[in-house]
């Protein structure tokens, strides 16, 4: 058995739509390098994501595909964030799966997400825009091999392992981590 990886594209994430509870959705910003340009070369831009911590609402953006043929089981999100501000303080990611099962669970009205997973509680890098990188693992049940599911990826500023209410956490880049057949 090997690890497996799924790229979660940040560019084409899906925001929470905002309605009902908990279902914010962060703000997305691009990033543009303020280093000096290499001659003949772009400055290096990435979407990136901004999640406060101040409202008391989940921050959440989702993936939808199929799990890869290879799939056998388990399921880790792992991603890179910075934090604008130095503050000296904790935050935590939260994650779940929820999946489809082929012509047995209404797609419009049946998928939910299997639980709200946390990481541990990260510190903010001391210097702002320093990275962290954190993993969740996830309550993986119903997933398997070529079914849809959804992931998402947020931040849950009430979380009580969450005391960096001032400032943005900002999400640079996520992938789904599992073990293949």
């Amino acid at each position: 058995m090997a690890t497996g990886y799924i790229h979660l594209d940040l560019a084409g994430a899906v925001p929470a739509d905002g309605t009902g509870t908990d279902n914010d959705p962060p703000v997305a910003a691009v990033n543009v390098s303020s280093a000096a340009q290499t001659a003949g070369t772009p400055k290096q831009t990435q979407v990136q994501w901004l999640c406060a911590g101040a409202t008391g609402q989940v921050k959440a953006l989702m993936w939808t595909f199929l799990m890869p043929g290879d799939y056998s089981s388990g399921g880790t999100i792992r991603a890179e964030c910075k934090y604008d501000n130095n503050t000296a303080a904790n935050f935590v990611l939260i994650g779940g799966i929820a999946p489809v099962t082929t012509a047995s669970t209404n797609d419009n009205t049946g998928p939910v997400f299997n639980a709200q997973d946390a990481s541990a509680a990260t510190a903010v890098p001391g210097t702002t825009g320093l990275t962290a990188q954190v993993t969740i693992a996830l309550t993986v049940t119903n997933v398997a091999a070529n079914r849809k599911v959804t992931v998402f990826v947020g931040r849950d500023p009430d979380h009580g392992s969450d005391t960096a209410s001032t400032g943005n956490l900002i999400l640079i880049a996520c992938s789904l981590e599992y073990t293949t057949t």
